[in-house]
């Protein structure tokens, strides 16, 4: 079966996941195409077996002109035609090599341009919906992902509490809504090729007495940062050689985030590293630390809890979205109220010293598994779309 998987973003969790997708659906004997930006980040790591085609490259880099762009009508100007010259050069490859199937990876502001081009093919779409709505809320995303989600044949989440909301906010057949869990990130790294503790905690500067809680990935407002600062500062009364390691690009201002830094009396006890974190410093950051916090409000589902399980790190988590589901199905670590920075800190603590790993409990899903199950869910798409 020929399979076009489609990834609109060049780097980041949802790049990573449709890389290891693509890996393990070639391996399940399906032929796989993946369509990326010119700059993917994996580019370079594609096996021989998959073909791998790019979107044009553009005059300009539409991508980080649009994150520089200060008017809003413009930023958007700009993102939106860098899609649909993207969309045209997505309908040109499929009337080209005529896909079975087109498979696009959510994640783009403008998914549904792309979703739009894919229907035009006449072909399955299959669409996965890493997350149900955009992080920041903004008015117009019901009615635009109304519309989005109205589009693909069938829809994939990772989570059985993501379909729910996905079914809840936007009336959906439950049958186009499937669950393909999130699996660890363990395909993207090498462990034979992890550096040490020790070697982990010089090249970040870290001393290997303190105790490490990290936070990864980008910052959002949803991930609500300020209450594990305040849990960290509760820890550090009665342990004061635990330190937080924050590493991610800010999606906004870290005025507030700086000022209670210092209103907790953290700045010796916080280390920042803002900005993005290619792949390959990825395993100096898990490797460094003893716990992995996620203190979310909102959440769909978890890339930094997937590369969590592949470096086999404890966890603490709020109990929002997916993240209990996902949380215990690999037994990992503990789970918490969210804003509850007391609760939040009582579970660092019982984890920096007893910590729980069991991330290789048949229970959690691999990605040849996850293959295999997209495959079928291909078949079902072919099937259903013959009868109609």
């Amino acid at each position: 079966m020929r399979v076009l998987l489609v990834q609109t973003l060049a780097r980041g969790g949802i790049a990573q996941y449709a890389y290891q997708l693509a890996r393990a659906l070639a391996g399940s004997r399906c032929q796989v195409i993946l369509l990326a930006p010119p700059d993917y980040e994996l580019a370079s790591r594609m096996p021989a077996r998959i073909s791998a085609l790019r979107f044009l490259p553009r005059l300009i880099p539409c991508a980080s002109l649009a994150r520089r762009l200060s008017a809003k009508p413009l930023r958007w100007f700009v993102i939106g035609l860098s899609s649909i010259i993207d969309a045209h050069r997505l309908l040109n490859i499929s009337f080209t090599l005529k896909p079975a199937v087109i498979h696009i990876q959510g994640g783009h502001p403008m998914d549904i341009v792309y979703l739009l081009a894919a229907r035009l093919a006449g072909v399955p779409v299959i669409y996965t919906a890493h997350n149900v709505l955009p992080h920041r809320p903004a008015f117009h995303h019901l009615p635009v992902y109304r519309l989005t989600y109205s589009l693909p044949h069938f829809i994939i989440v990772h989570t059985h509490d993501g379909r729910a909301r996905l079914l809840d906010l936007f009336h959906l057949r439950p049958q186009r809504v499937k669950v393909i869990a999130h699996p660890p990130h363990d395909g993207l790294f090498d462990p034979r090729h992890y550096p040490t503790f020790a070697e982990a905690r010089a090249c970040l500067g870290l001393k290997n007495d303190d105790k490490i809680v990290l936070f990864f990935g980008q910052i959002r407002p949803n991930k609500d940062l300020p209450s594990l600062l305040r849990a960290v500062a509760q820890v550090r009364h009665t342990q004061p050689n635990v330190r937080l390691l924050v590493a991610g690009q800010p999606l906004g201002s870290m005025r507030d985030v700086m000022s209670l830094i210092r209103q907790l009396g953290l700045a010796s006890a916080v280390t920042l590293h803002l900005r993005y974190l290619p792949l390959h410093e990825v395993p100096n950051y898990f490797q460094a630390a003893d716990v992995i916090a996620l203190p979310y409000l909102t959440v769909t589902q978890s890339g930094v809890l997937a590369l969590a399980l592949a470096f086999d790190k404890p966890v603490v988590a709020t109990h929002v979205g997916g993240l209990p589901e996902l949380a215990r199905s690999a037994g990992i670590g503990s789970l918490v109220p969210p804003q509850d920075s007391a609760a939040l800190a009582e579970s660092i603590s019982a984890q920096l010293y007893s910590p729980s790993r069991a991330t290789k409990q048949p229970n959690v899903l691999r990605w040849p598994e996850a293959a295999r199950l997209t495959a079928l869910l291909y078949s079902e798409a072919l099937a259903a779309f013959a009868q109609n």
